[in-house]
């Protein structure tokens, strides 16, 4: 995939968690259910998980394209398995 087609994929994953913490402030603000919010919240957290994934991914991509330096790819390691665990 291209690099303006990640970018458009990172934007439009950013502008729906937008979308979902909108919708938890009026949701919040017209006393709906704890189930309800919480389930909003989980959205949130996957959408961000999604979105991490991808600049992970493009960050090791950069990384191996650009011949890295041991400390470089151990940096991306670092990088992926802090947001694994």
């Amino acid at each position: 995939m291209d690099k303006n087609a990640e970018k458009r994929k990172i934007i439009n994953r950013l502008k729906t968690i937008k979308g979902h913490i909108n919708g938890i402030e009026n949701m919040i603000e017209n006393d709906k259910g704890c189930k309800e919010v919480l389930n909003q919240l989980s959205a949130i957290e996957s959408s961000i998980k999604g979105v991490s994934k991808i600049v992970i991914k493009n960050y090791a991509k950069e990384a191996v394209h650009n011949d890295a330096t041991i400390e470089e790819i151990e940096d991306v390691l670092n990088i992926m398995f802090k947001y694994i665990t």
